[in-house]
């Protein structure tokens, strides 16, 4: 019987299938990146938050950015998951979501997008409120525990979800909420596992800050090859667990 991996056995699986790949991953994500970044600061330029009026608006396009930008992310997930089964890989893998199910992709990103919308507006009000040296007001208090709220929630659905673009690439045929369903079961008794993997890249990324920025995209491939590997392994247990179950209920 399949046991699960642990952090260990996960990253060695990365590194592994990551040999010779390391080249067309970096291109990937600097390609990304320059992407969002030219996108972001469109939208910085574009509209100036400085009325109620030009701060919905502002919002309103950040939240299509972020939508658009999931697409990006299933992209991303098609990419690692074609690493780590040593399928062939290219940097135009990125655009593998524009042309396949964009709108399952946007409305994954959904309930993320709006969370990330309120954790920005909630900043906004803290940020207002300490320039108007109002911190002890009740309206400062309500807002700091909304947005603490808001974020934990963010933080439970990330790894709840955290599986779903890679579900996508393999189970296409699934709606979005059989998708995020999927995981949801995927990720039971397994949520404190991928946490303690996110957990076990801090030390490298503050090595890649000592060192001046410069190992961080090797860091960031090595950390989304090993989420892939994270997602055979459980996927692989979530389908022998599922056959157990259904031949005792046979029997």
């Amino acid at each position: 019987m399949r046991q699960p991996k642990n952090s260990a056995l996960i990253k060695a699986t990365a590194r592994e299938r990551l040999l010779g790949q390391y080249g067309t991953l970096i291109g990937a994500t600097i390609l990304y990146k320059v992407i969002e970044l030219f996108v972001n600061n469109f939208i910085s330029l574009a509209v100036m938050p400085e009325s109620i009026i030009t701060l919905i608006i502002f919002f309103v396009l950040a939240f299509l950015v972020s939508l658009l930008l999931s697409i990006f992310e299933s992209g991303f997930a098609y990419l690692y998951m074609n690493v780590i089964y040593a399928q062939p890989v290219s940097v135009n893998d990125i655009f593998h979501g524009f042309r396949h199910h964009p709108d399952k992709a946007l409305l994954i990103k959904l309930p993320f997008a709006i969370c990330s919308i309120a954790v920005s507006g909630l900043l906004m009000g803290i940020r207002y409120l300490e320039l108007h040296r109002m911190t002890q007001s009740p309206l400062f208090i309500g807002i700091i525990a909304a947005f603490t709220v808001v974020v934990l929630i963010y933080f439970f659905m990330y790894l709840n979800f955290s599986q779903a673009y890679y579900i996508l690439q393999d189970f296409p045929d699934k709606s979005p909420i059989e998708i995020l369903k999927m995981s949801t079961m995927i990720m039971k008794g397994n949520k404190f596992k991928f946490f303690l993997l996110i957990l076990s890249f801090i030390p490298l990324y503050l090595f890649g800050i000592i060192a001046l920025f410069v190992p961080l995209l090797w860091i960031s491939v090595y950390m989304s090859a090993s989420f892939a590997a994270f997602y055979q392994d459980r996927v692989a247990l979530f389908h022998q667990n599922k056959e157990r179950a259904n031949t005792n209920g046979l029997n």
